[in-house]
């Protein structure tokens, strides 16, 4: 509904307008930029769900496999809800295995199932009480379970709570968009696994399982750890993005972190821009006003440019990434980026010759 979309810009602007308010206050700066940071995910979570709602209407969903860490994904959710579980007053507990949890799955689609259901958890869940997630294996499959001291659901509503944009009218809070639970279940039957819920009625609590088969090879590679970006010489960078305020920040990022960088709001100038300056990194969004990124990164790989260069945008579906491939582009971000996968990224590219 509207108003769950309202009330994360409504924070958004009112802790800015604490922020220009009191400039000089560290305490109320970093309070404000706590409270953007937790609503701009919102905002995102919501978007993306969105569109996922869309995509499951129209059969459109896809996932993109790869072999990756099940206990690793299930800490970095954690990590990333923590907030939202403290501003709740809601203890989360987590049961992990030690020992790597290797299955072949996509890994932003079982991230996302866990930020629905540990959201969810969050939500429903009274200050003072308990959310506990238990991950577990077995030899062809693992099991997400996420069981809290909530408010419960009603025995004859159990079924419906899968279903898409269904909000129990049981329940004090009926914020949201009743697209999450819908896309666990989906998201857990595209993998060829399952959710169910258990819950002994209102004032019981709830638990949710999702199980998902592991397939992959078990004598597959050890799944190397992440790139970590070391302190490195700035980079040339140029922006190719017709939102002036989507450029400025990016200005203004970049240049934070010593890097040097130009700016063109359409291709034209952007393709010039880049001939003149020679970038080590090109950052270019898909929608231009007189050609799209697509055809401009052709232009720019035609003229002889080797340069990283990196598609910045709102289109993300699975055959714009596709596109993005054959296009010539090395990085395909979806908007809103996360700023440091940026700066790795830049950090990581080869410096052109002087």
């Amino acid at each position: 509904c509207s108003s769950d979309l309202r009330n994360p810009l409504g924070a958004i602007r009112t802790a800015v307008a604490a922020m220009e308010s009191a400039r000089e206050d560290r305490t109320v700066a970093d309070r404000s930029l706590a409270i953007v940071t937790r609503q701009c995910a919102q905002l995102s979570r919501l978007l993306d769900d969105l569109l996922d709602a869309s995509r499951i209407a129209h059969d459109r969903l896809l996932l993109q496999p790869e072999v990756c860490d099940i206990a690793v994904l299930a800490r970095a959710t954690v990590e990333a809800m923590q907030p939202t579980f403290s501003a709740a007053g809601v203890d989360l507990r987590i049961a992990l295995p030690n020992d790597p949890v290797k299955a072949r799955v996509d890994p932003v689609r079982v991230q996302q199932i866990l930020d629905n259901l540990l959201g969810n958890a969050a939500k429903f869940t009274p200050r003072g009480g308990s959310v506990a997630l238990t991950l577990t294996t077995d030899a062809g499959s693992f099991a997400i379970e996420v069981a809290d001291t909530g408010i419960g659901i009603a025995t004859e509503r159990l079924d419906s709570v899968f279903e898409l944009f269904v909000q129990l009218a049981d329940r004090t809070d009926t914020s949201g968009l009743g697209i999450g639970l819908s896309l666990v279940r989906r998201l857990a039957e595209l993998h060829g696994g399952s959710a169910t819920v258990h819950s002994a009625g209102l004032g019981h609590g709830s638990k949710f399982t999702v199980r998902l088969p592991r397939s992959h090879d078990d004598a597959a590679a050890a799944i190397p750890p992440p790139p970590v970006a070391k302190p490195t010489a700035p980079r040339r960078v140029l922006i190719i993005e017709d939102m002036a305020d989507n450029a400025a920040a990016m200005v203004m990022l970049l240049r934070h972190h010593g890097h040097r960088t130009w700016v063109a709001n359409d291709s034209a100038t952007g393709i010039a821009t880049a001939l003149r300056e020679r970038p080590d990194v090109i950052l270019l969004d898909l929608g231009l006003p007189d050609a799209d990124g697509y055809e401009t990164c052709r232009a720019l790989r035609a003229a002889g440019l080797d340069g990283l260069v990196i598609a910045v945008t709102g289109w993300g579906q699975f055959e714009d990434r596709e596109r993005t491939r054959a296009a010539g582009f090395d990085v395909h971000l979806t908007k809103p980026v996360d700023p440091q996968r940026i700066l790795d990224l830049i950090a990581s590219a080869r410096r052109s010759a002087p």
